[in-house]
């Protein structure tokens, strides 16, 4: 079984669906602080995980939003049953105006688990969910991501 490092990344959520995503104020006031959705890498043996994110922190900087905070992965049976988790920190950095996303991870508190790489890709123009590929940096691995707002940040419970 491979782990993987992904929080990603998510925090990015719009409050009133009428808002444009063009500048990085209009992006960094509508983002929601909490993600979740499903990793899984791109090899046919691979074992979906649960990826939840959320931001300590969504800032402004040279232009584009840039997000810090924490999240994990558990990494789940193939008859849904949990097996384990691991816990790290994330950053994503968002253009507003492409809506592209480069999330990374670090410190993870697995031995194993595969952090050094990223993830790229973008946000729903509403800015609710994110499809992003990760690449691992030493072997080339991919694997895939999606991510969609909390529920409460998009008015729900």
């Amino acid at each position: 079984m491979r782990l993987h490092a992904a929080p990603i990344a998510a925090v990015l959520a719009l409050a009133s669906p009428s808002a444009v995503a063009d500048s990085p104020e209009r992006v960094r006031g509508g983002l929601c602080e909490r993600y979740e959705g499903v990793f899984r890498w791109d090899a046919p043996d691979s074992l979906a995980q649960i990826v939840r994110a959320e931001a300590d922190s969504i800032t402004i900087a040279k232009g584009a939003v840039v997000a810090t905070g924490r999240g994990s992965y558990t990494t789940v049976s193939e008859e849904g049953k949990p097996l384990n988790t691991t816990e790290m920190k994330f950053s994503w950095r968002i253009d507003p105006v492409t809506l592209a996303i480069v999330m990374r991870e670090s410190g993870p508190d697995t031995s194993g688990f595969v952090d050094d790489g990223a993830y790229t890709g973008t946000i729903s123009a509403d800015l609710y969910q994110i499809e992003a590929t990760w690449r691992t940096e030493g072997t080339g691995e991919t694997g895939r991501v999606t991510l969609r707002a909390d529920p409460s940040c998009m008015g729900g419970s």
